[in-house]
């Protein structure tokens, strides 16, 4: 499960135990048994985008809360965006390739936990 599926999960199990519904009355609104909603919230099965769409419904929360989207951007990310929004096509193209490149040598801790790399 990657980093963004471990936060979504985390986000419907904080939402759920906050609306008071246990695993079965959730998965059943899901048309899921406890057991098939169960396996959501023990094991490596990420919900899909039906899924988040339902959830937001019972809920009561938007999907951009279980995508972790509603956090605001902080001055940093904003002025980040608001560079490259002022970029030409090529320039974001550029802009894409390389934060994929420093990605690729310098992974958040935790998701080159995931790989395997580095122990905590």
């Amino acid at each position: 499960m990657n980093h963004l599926e471990r936060e979504i999960l985390q986000r419907v199990v904080k939402a759920r135990k906050e609306m008071g519904l246990d695993q079965y009355e959730l998965g059943r609104a899901l048309g899921l048994s406890k057991q098939g909603y169960n396996a959501y919230e023990t094991s490596n099965v990420a919900f899909t985008i039906e899924q988040l769409f339902q959830l937001s419904r019972i809920l009561g929360k938007p999907v951009t809360y279980f995508l972790g989207l509603d956090a605001p951007l902080g001055e940093e990310r904003a002025e980040l965006l608001t560079a490259y929004d002022r970029l030409s096509d090529a320039g974001r193209d550029q802009v894409l390739w390389f934060a994929k490149k420093l990605y690729e040598m310098y992974p958040r801790k935790e998701e080159k936990q995931e790989k395997g790399g580095e122990k905590a």
